[in-house]
């Protein structure tokens, strides 16, 4: 029934969406048309490298798409978004947070039998939290090569125990795949399903995203790297967090649980006139202007950058469908960013 409820809601938003489709092209403001016209003249001239490599960019309000355009591509193309993963694994554990089936100050050796480091104090006191902040001060755990090669992969855990520090517990950002993997199976001990089926059952299927899957390739590291997406589905993910966890008239994750998705953790890198925080899954900048929380990722010569701009009510996706890297997509997306808030 609930399943069902759900289908109904979305396709209701669909045919909504098409009624209101030419609506939207005229609602747009001055600014908005600007805005469209220079990221456009951007991927068609200024910036050659992306144009000769397909990419899908969206530009959209927490209610609306304002630009949806393919270069050497088609929109309807779907894409690895690699590491942006870990955001959607976030969001699974804040709503089990959210019905109390996972706690964020439990702490992972209690939960994980077989949950080992090297380091015997970073080990004792890591928790839930953790998994997701970047912040065990553990060196990277990069299985992607692995993963491309088909070759059998280690087990996170057994990856994790094999690991030493980089930095101290808590004082420096280092990012670690494989703890983002050990969250997905947090997940699914408190919902006792795969965190693949969890995924679809309490997010991808009440958010109408049919056109994002499980790479299987990824195999136990599917939580941190392994989904494909759509430039449309990537687009209602963005929407659901600038409208705080709301989707049409239902409220998926709980307001609290939203505040704390997009709290910073750790420090990643500081500026004298800005500082660039992490935590669950998100890069988060702040500036003079407001927040930009960022996601970005690459597999299998695909990648994806988002972000969401609560200040501005926007939403830029920059994806590679045919061979540009995360670097090239996070470019692309800060010049867009730069674009929408220069004056005209």
């Amino acid at each position: 029934m609930k399943t069902l409820k759900y289908r109904l809601l979305t396709i209701v938003a669909l045919l909504c969406g098409t009624v209101a489709a030419g609506q939207v092209r005229d609602a747009r403001s001055a600014d908005e048309e600007i805005l469209i016209q220079r990221t456009c003249d951007y991927f068609k001239s200024n910036y050659d490298y992306i144009n000769r490599q397909g990419a899908v960019v969206v530009i959209a309000r927490a209610d609306r798409v304002i630009l949806c355009e393919s270069f050497d591509a088609d929109v309807n193309d779907s894409f690895n978004i690699g590491a942006v993963t870990q955001t959607f694994t976030s969001t699974l554990m804040a709503q089990a947070a959210g019905s109390n089936k996972i706690d964020w100050s439990a702490r992972v050796s209690l939960l994980v039998p077989d949950f080992k480091l090297k380091d015997n104090f970073t080990a004792e006191r890591l928790i839930v939290s953790d998994l997701c902040a970047n912040n065990s001060g553990l060196r990277p755990c990069d299985t992607l090569p692995i993963l491309l090669t088909g070759e059998d992969l280690t087990p996170p855990t057994a990856r994790l125990a094999e690991t030493g520090q980089l930095f101290p517990y808590r004082t420096a950002y280092s990012e670690n795949i494989a703890l983002n993997a050990v969250a997905g199976s947090i997940v699914e001990r408190a919902t006792r399903s795969t965190w693949a089926e969890t995924l679809q059952d309490s997010l991808l299927t009440p958010l109408g995203m049919a056109g994002t899957s499980v790479v299987a390739e990824t195999g136990a590291y599917g939580p941190s790297v392994g989904l494909r997406s759509t430039a449309t589905d990537m687009t209602t993910w963005l929407q659901l967090h600038l409208n705080n966890g709301r989707f049409g008239e239902s409220s998926l994750i709980n307001p609290s649980q939203m505040s704390r998705l997009h709290r910073g953790l750790t420090i990643e890198q500081q500026k004298p006139d800005s500082i660039t925080l992490y935590g669950y899954g998100w890069h988060i900048s702040q500036s003079k202007l407001g927040r930009v929380f960022y996601a970005c990722g690459e597999f299998d010569h695909q990648a994806c950058a988002c972000c969401f701009l609560p200040y501005a009510d926007l939403a830029i996706m920059v994806a590679g469908v045919t061979g540009m890297d995360r670097n090239a997509c996070l470019d692309a997306l800060w010049r867009i960013i730069d674009l929408a808030v220069t004056p005209r």
